[in-house]
């Protein structure tokens, strides 16, 4: 059994969660009742207050429709002829985003389809490091199911990994590509963010012109894999 450098590799997703707001106590699902007919619906501007305000189509007592909700991060919103930092901007159903939307806060973006206020369907997200935002962003796209990524996608680290394949609740989980910073390419299964099963690893080496990998069959290893290590039949072939 050989470890390389690097065991195994999960996707640490960062939730773009609503600052200063919990939807579990959405005040959008509480709004006050109003005696319209629930066939009606009409456009409102909402203020709940602290900052929080609501501005779209209504019915029902609630938001249903198009609209924009913006929350506070701690200071009042304030107009400076641009779009707030903190809103969600699109579908709603019953007071929860549903449909196609895009959510905006300081430490990043989700733009793609909702259901029942989760992430789910296609999008693509960024969000940056809270602690340094001088750090280039983590970026994804593909598809997400209840806030997770799930399926098919693509992600950019902001080490300079790229990991384009399947995922299952936010790991690497199936068949996938993980091009490293470095210029090492691995390919084949993962499970549970790790190399697992069938699997290449492939060297990169330098140039003036920055890293590159070999071609096929040289400075690699074709074979299985156990947790992220080289187990089980395999061949390895040098330069």
């Amino acid at each position: 059994m050989v470890a390389l450098g690097t065991t195994g590799h999960t996707a640490s997703h960062k939730k773009l969660a609503l600052s200063g707001l919990s939807f579990s106590d959405n005040p959008l699902t509480k709004a006050p009742h109003t005696h319209e007919s629930h066939a009606v619906q009409r456009t409102r501007e909402v203020d709940f207050g602290g900052g929080n305000v609501y501005a779209g189509q209504w019915s029902r007592s609630v938001a249903n429709g198009d609209g924009q909700y913006t929350w506070s991060v701690g200071a009042s919103v304030v107009d400076f002829g641009c779009k707030p930092d903190s809103y969600y901007e699109g579908q709603f159903v019953d007071g929860l985003r549903c449909g196609y939307g895009q959510e905006h806060h300081p430490s990043g973006y989700y733009d793609g389809e909702w259901v029942g206020n989760k992430r789910c369907g296609h999008g693509k997200s960024s969000c940056c490091d809270a602690s340094d935002f001088a750090a280039p962003p983590e970026l994804y796209e593909g598809s997400f199911v209840r806030d997770q990524r799930h399926g098919s996608g693509k992600l950019w680290l902001p080490n300079g990994d790229v990991y384009e394949g399947q995922f299952r609740h936010d790991l690497y989980h199936g068949d996938g590509k993980l091009t490293m910073g470095c210029g090492d390419v691995w390919c084949g299964q993962w499970v549970s963010g790790r190399v697992h099963g069938e699997a290449t690893y492939r060297w990169a080496y330098s140039t003036a012109q920055g890293p590159e990998v070999l071609a096929d069959g040289e400075d690699s290893y074709v074979g299985q894999w156990q947790d992220g290590m080289m187990h089980g039949h395999g061949i390895r072939t040098y330069r």
